[in-house]
């Protein structure tokens, strides 16, 4: 009895894997294009992400959507290039109809309100974007924002409601964008301890003994200013 369990154990374990590499592969090399109104290349979408009304969602090129994003594209949606859609983030392109609706607490009519994604955005994990706004070029929209308005080009946004905290240096943004250096998402770059938290005893104990093992590099000179 206990050779039969562990060799069901062993085979179990096995089709795990199998079913890993397979899932792994199918994403990376899905057509998309047969889903979506339009999709570009370079496309990676995590088989953990729930994505609806495909047929109206155009998608560029090197765009990636981590597990656990919630996407319903009734509404119309359009994601540009270079743009990372980050873990749990939920995008919502229709509303119940409520004003002066037929019925409570609404009716049986659907309102359209399309999102617009501009090129070179990043939203971070956890997002909620509303309905009906647009999110500028080179935007930074914050880990667990809501997003109820539009989104100027370039800004950076935290909070519920998301509001602009600063924005990117335009001219480094538009040199890099010359140069054509976009994020490679396959791509896990090394790993920085920045100067303020270098500065921060109580926030740099916890990572100084990876630090020292030079597992991490230490920032050093550039800008000494804690994000906002």
């Amino acid at each position: 009895m206990r050779l039969l369990f562990s060799g069901w154990l062993k085979k179990f374990q096995l089709f795990r894997i199998i079913s890993w590499i397979r899932e792994g592969y199918a994403r990376e090399h899905i057509e998309y294009n047969g889903l979506f109104r339009r999709c570009g290349e370079n496309v990676h979408i995590s088989g953990k992400a729930w994505i609806t009304n495909c047929d109206k969602i155009s998608v560029g090129d090197n765009v990636r959507i981590q597990e656990g994003v919630w996407i319903n594209g009734a509404g119309g949606l359009y994601i540009g290039s270079n743009v990372g859609i980050s873990y749990r983030t939920t995008i919502w392109t229709v509303e119940h109809n409520y004003l002066n609706a037929n019925a409570v607490p609404f009716d049986e009519r659907i309102l359209l309100r399309p999102i617009r994604i501009n090129d070179n955005v990043w939203v971070g994990a956890g997002v909620s974007i509303t309905s009906g706004v647009e999110i500028g070029e080179g935007a930074v929209i914050g880990i667990a924002s809501v997003v109820t308005k539009d989104v100027p080009p370039m800004a950076i946004v935290l909070g519920n409601p998301a509001r602009v905290l600063g924005s990117r240096d335009k001219e480094h943004y538009e040199r890099l964008k010359a140069e054509g250096k976009f994020v490679e998402f396959t791509r896990q770059g090394e790993e920085i301890v920045p100067l303020y938290i270098q500065k921060r005893p109580r926030l740099y104990e916890i990572i100084a003994d990876y630090a020292k093992e030079t597992r991490a590099v230490l920032e050093r000179g550039g800008e000494d200013k804690e994000p906002s």
